[in-house]
């Protein structure tokens, strides 16, 4: 099967190379923008804590909650302030 790959690619001639390169930049773009967005989330629990928590009036237990590494704790932190 793998020879079968490689010979199609062959067969292809010249434009197979420009292909085969946009589909590696697009391959790592992919696992780029994975690794960033996943950097920037606050995970699942952030929200449904700092939710329950404003929903029980605790304002000052949410504003610690907001030091969590994240952009939307970030954007809350500020907002609070």
């Amino acid at each position: 099967m793998f020879t079968e790959i490689i010979s199609y690619f062959y067969k292809g001639g010249f434009f197979m190379y420009p292909l085969l390169l946009c589909s590696f930049c697009t391959i790592i773009i992919a696992i780029e923008r994975f690794i960033f967005y996943r950097s920037i989330s606050c995970g699942d629990n952030f929200v449904k804590d700092y939710s329950e928590l404003l929903g029980q009036g605790n304002w000052q237990k949410a504003f610690q909650l907001t030091n969590t590494p994240g952009t939307l704790p970030s954007i809350l932190h500020t907002a609070m302030q």
